[in-house]
């Protein structure tokens, strides 16, 4: 990844790993937080389509999404690079350009915004 962004003029980190993305935050320009909050995150749980390329079946990928449910309530609560306290002190800690998305409404417009760029 580091042979990537440093012969690539635009680059993009996503997800939801701090481990990965603090490693990178010395060379970003902006850092975006998709903050959408628990019941948001259910929700586009449930609309996900099948990934094939994780799951073999559109059932296995529905008999995972209970878990995936689960994991997803306890992102207020839990104390890990995956949680919302591990992200927001990543982002309060960021000293470049910062955006905090707080509705599926906002990253619709900001994917839009990007787009036309």
């Amino acid at each position: 990844m580091d042979a990537f962004i440093g012969c690539s003029e635009q680059w993009v980190v996503e997800g939801c790993y701090t481990g990965l993305i603090s490693h990178f935050l010395s060379k970003a320009t902006q850092l975006i937080f998709m903050n959408l909050g628990v019941e948001t995150c259910i929700t586009n749980c449930r609309a996900r389509p099948w990934e094939s390329h994780k799951y073999a079946s559109k059932e296995e990928h529905d008999e995972r999404l209970g878990f995936l449910l689960e994991w997803v309530k306890e992102y207020e609560t839990r104390e890990d690079e995956f949680s919302l306290e591990a992200h927001q002190s990543l982002f309060d800690q960021f000293t470049g350009s910062k955006l905090e998305v707080e509705s599926n409404e906002e990253g619709e417009a900001l994917k839009q915004d990007f787009e036309k760029s």
